[in-house]
């Protein structure tokens, strides 16, 4: 490979893949991008519905996939006849779309910049960096093995695979057990009418579920460990009347060292809540505390949190798009290992919020509960017992004695995908939760650790692998902040190799041009 070729791979070709493939375009930051992915550019797993019931859970106004042009996606649904409310919560099948006409119309913009694009529908095995600069991807496809060498790699992967609970791995591939509710179109196909069905979690994965499932009059039963369904929101924007405190929050941080005791002392429960506390007083609505449902059934406490959000006495929602950034800007900046974390006692109070269902979704979950198609039950797996034939049905523990069902959709969540070294030192995405140790570490520059210099390149992440550095990783505008970021590094060392190959005099008498 020659050393000026400067070119770079992105592995993936979702939505943190056309993010990032935006910003390098836009920097001018390579001369050929390759991008390997086995199939077509754009929407990804995340947004590639097709099912207009399965709706984003933030408003359109952040749904760009350009850092600095954040109204993008609303200018685009104008284009398209789609005008709609900045607090909208739109179908995820339009964000697929909007990626896809992106990646094209910035993929004209390359080409006219003398930009190569090279789209190759591979997959990705492995990387090994070479000694005198760049690196080797091994890809495949069927049987077929492929080697492309590229001065810099970018992973901006999807999730890993789906965690699925211990007592149903047995029966991974039984065709009544649905591993993922995506794509929606195969969990439908493969679940008949009238259905009996357990849903395994109660989080926005279960709710899409549960909304597709109910349409075609399924009875659903959702468990999980809390018993406790999201929270509800009527938007979810950014708040520029003021930011969030980060020294404070970083220093509550700091409270609580991982692996560490996961008790929950007083004091830091107390930091925690002066916090909120301060914060929720600046707003102009109800005082913090009418804010929140205090009811205890899932049915009255989703009853009661969609009342609030429709009168909009939830301005919490309000302050949530700041706390993922400020979460993330406290990691970022930070050198490994991170000394402080939010406290989990914190995290899972917290969590209901950062991933509150749309309002619109709440509203059919509501009424698919008063028409009894769904119940919400509290408890883990404790015995199943798989059908012996197509026919019969599963019987399923989990606390409350056996019931029968048709089919089992597990919605517990993905694993996040991580680069691995493997025994001949090469590197590989690992998606299935496994070998911790041999994780390659993510700088701070989010780039792979040790780092080596400019010019000579690198491994880079943007979305889920970028985990460990940014732990809020999903939302489109994080991966477009983050894909920026990406893209100005690889620029700036783009512009280090150039000066280091002018002569001293050349760069004199640029300076004096300039």
């Amino acid at each position: 490979m020659k050393q000026d070729e400067n070119s770079v791979a992105l592995v993936g070709g979702g939505a943190a893949c056309v993010a990032t493939f935006i910003a390098l375009v836009k920097q001018r930051a390579v001369r050929t991008i390759y991008i390997v992915s086995p199939g077509d550019i754009g929407p990804g797993m995340v947004f590639g519905n097709h099912d207009e019931d399965l709706l984003c859970n933030t408003s359109a106004e952040i749904m760009s996939a350009i850092a600095d042009v954040p109204q993008d996606f609303l200018l685009y649904l104008r284009q398209n006849g789609r005008p709609v409310d900045p607090e909208a919560f739109v179908p995820r099948a339009w964000v697929g779309a909007y990626l896809a006409d992106r990646f094209r119309h910035f993929s004209d913009i390359a080409h006219r910049h003398g930009i190569k694009v090279i789209h190759l529908p591979y997959r990705f095995r492995s990387v090994r960096v070479i000694d005198g600069g760049g690196h080797e991807l091994k890809l495949e496809r069927g049987e077929t093995p492929y080697s492309l060498f590229a001065t810099d790699v970018v992973f901006c992967t999807g999730l890993g695979v789906p965690r699925i609970p211990d007592l149903l791995k047995t029966y991974l591939g039984h065709p009544r057990l649905i591993e993922s509710p995506y794509p929606e179109a195969d969990m439908l196909r493969r679940i008949p009418r009238h259905a009996r069905v357990l849903v395994v979690g109660s989080k926005l994965s279960a709710v899409d579920a549960a909304i597709l499932l109910c349409r075609q009059h399924c009875k659903v039963s959702m468990v999980s460990p809390s018993g406790a369904l999201p929270a509800v929101r009527s938007r979810s924007i950014r708040n520029a009347r003021f930011r969030l405190d980060r020294s404070w929050l970083e220093s509550l941080f700091r409270g609580w060292t991982p692996g560490g005791d996961v008790s929950y002392p007083k004091g830091l429960r107390h930091g925690y809540l002066k916090y909120l506390a301060y914060h929720m007083s600046t707003l102009t609505g109800p005082s913090w505390r009418e804010q929140f449902s205090a009811a205890r059934g899932y049915r009255e406490r989703l009853r009661d949190q969609i009342r609030l959000a429709e009168l909009g006495q939830c301005e919490w929602q309000d302050l949530l798009v700041d706390l993922v950034e400020a979460i993330n800007a406290i990691y970022a900046k930070t050198r490994c290992p991170f000394p402080g974390a939010m406290h989990p006692a914190v995290g899972e109070r917290v969590e209901p919020y950062l991933t509150s269902l749309a309002l619109p979704n709440a509203k059919k979950l509501l009424d698919v509960i008063d028409d009894g198609l769904l119940t919400v039950s509290k408890g883990r797996l404790l015995d199943v017992v798989a059908p012996p034939d197509k026919t019969a049905p599963w019987s399923v523990n989990w606390g409350e004695g056996f019931q029968n069902f048709d089919a089992i959709v597990t919605t517990a969540g993905f694993h996040a995908p991580r680069l691995v070294r493997n025994e001949s030192g090469e590197m590989e995405l690992e998606v299935h939760g496994a070998r911790d140790r041999e994780t390659v570490a993510v700088s701070q520059r989010l780039n792979a650790e040790p780092t080596r210099p400019a010019g000579q390149g690198n491994l880079w992440f943007v979305g889920p692998p970028t985990h460990s550095r940014v732990p809020i990783s999903s939302a489109l505008f994080v991966n477009a902040s983050v894909a920026a970021r990406v893209a100005e590094n690889l620029a700036m060392g783009r512009c280090a190799t150039i000066a280091r190959r002018i002569p001293p005099s050349g760069r004199r008498r640029a300076t004096m041009a300039g």
